[in-house]
């Protein structure tokens, strides 16, 4: 999805850094075409973060980003 910054977020269900089998990441991909992870899931037994997003990213109107449900 295209942020009100004029940047593209998305996510991954898999891959990551850190961590082996990473659980999926949080990215964003600059109008120029950098691309950076800004979040990577745990892949761990009983992490708190969660993991594997399967779904999109939605901006809400006070400028942070959450998953669709």
């Amino acid at each position: 999805m295209q942020g009100t910054d004029g940047n593209f977020y998305g996510t991954t269900s898999t891959g990551g850094t850190g961590f082996e089998n990473s659980g999926g990441t949080v990215f964003k991909i600059t109008s120029s075409g950098a691309l950076s992870t800004l979040y990577s899931f745990c892949s761990k037994t009983n992490c708190t973060d969660g993991m594997n997003p399967e779904a999109g990213l939605v901006q809400a109107s006070d400028g942070n980003f959450y998953l669709e449900a």
